[in-house]
């Protein structure tokens, strides 16, 4: 049995990576962060003639009909990249059509996210970090939507928003969203780690004390290896974790849940870690770390922090 990827999937996330690293340096990134809407539509648009769009879409939608680890081998190159925009979002509002909209809705919306002509966003958080389907207050009746929601990605540029609320019927296909965001984020934050652990070898090569690389103390030798030692499991964890969404769906959401609270928790270690490697400079603004450092805080509480998750994978293991 063949536990790697496809040479498709090589290819595809080969091609992301070389995409982003010529179109979205780190001085792009930070353009974009620091303007009134963190998004580039250029960049986007490149991102659409990618096909990063249309990777979850059914073919007879317009997308390629790919499982969600395809999607997430583009979440990870995100990450790895730092790249910011509405990729998240407007994946799990697709992922929320495919799911759970009936054949109308996605016959109207999946074409147009696909082709980028509408920008798709999921509001499932709200209040008091409520993120649980079960306890969400939103309700739907009569073709009345009432409630509050939080943390909705890009929710202002969206086009097509997607509302996890209760009906007659509960609250229809919002657990199998949140996997597929719990899995997009774990992969996004090992693209972000690969990055921050990345950038601390090449600058403990490269900084010296005492006349030499500072790459060669003992203490720093053990500390990268440390980090990439815990990093390297991690990349089965959410590899499975993907596979089950689609393919063992009685393991998606304990799986899912695992791999959001071990990858956010890492990718908090690594950016402690990883700055405190680069000693003053690591804390200053004009020092790239920090955009990664960032980007963990988000991961670490969207879809539920990792308590949330470990309590959630427990309940599921039937502790």
């Amino acid at each position: 049995m063949n536990f790697g990827l496809s040479q498709d999937q090589i290819l595809l996330r080969d091609t992301i990576h070389r995409f982003l690293d010529e179109q979205c340096p780190t001085t792009r990134v930070r353009q974009v962060m620091d303007g009134p809407t963190g998004h580039d539509p250029e960049l986007w648009s490149g991102l659409v003639e990618l096909g990063l769009t249309g990777l979850y879409v059914p073919a007879d939608h317009d997308g390629a009909g790919l499982e969600l680890l395809d999607l997430a081998l583009a979440a990870e190159e995100i990450g790895y990249n730092g790249t910011p925009g509405p990729f998240l979002g407007h994946a799990l509002a697709q992922i929320a059509l495919v799911e759970g909209g009936d054949e109308a809705q996605r016959k109207q919306w999946l074409p147009q996210l696909v082709d980028g002509s509408r920008i798709g966003t999921f509001a499932l958080g709200e209040p008091d970090g409520v993120w649980d389907p079960a306890k969400l207050t939103t309700r739907a009746a009569a073709d009345k939507l009432t409630g509050s929601k939080a943390l909705v990605p890009y929710g202002v540029l969206a086009d097509v928003l997607i509302v996890a609320a209760h009906d007659q019927d509960g609250p229809r296909a919002v657990g199998r969203v949140r996997d597929a965001g719990c899995v997009l984020v774990a992969a996004d934050a090992y693209g972000g780690c690969r990055r921050m652990l990345d950038m601390a070898t090449s600058y403990a090569k490269q900084r010296e004390q005492f006349g030499q690389p500072i790459g060669t103390f003992q203490a720093v030798k053990h500390q990268l290896a440390n980090l990439a030692c815990e990093l390297e499991p991690a990349l089965a964890l959410w590899w499975y974790a993907a596979h089950a969404f689609d393919r063992i769906q009685e393991e998606s959401a304990h799986r899912a849940a695992l791999a959001k609270a071990l990858l956010s928790d890492t990718y908090d270690r690594f950016a402690r870690d990883t700055t405190e490697l680069h000693g003053g400079i690591g804390f200053t603004w004009e020092f790239d770390l920090h955009l990664w450092f960032r980007r963990a805080m988000f991961d670490r509480g969207f879809l539920g922090d990792a308590t949330d998750q470990r309590l959630r994978a427990a309940d599921l293991a039937g502790w």
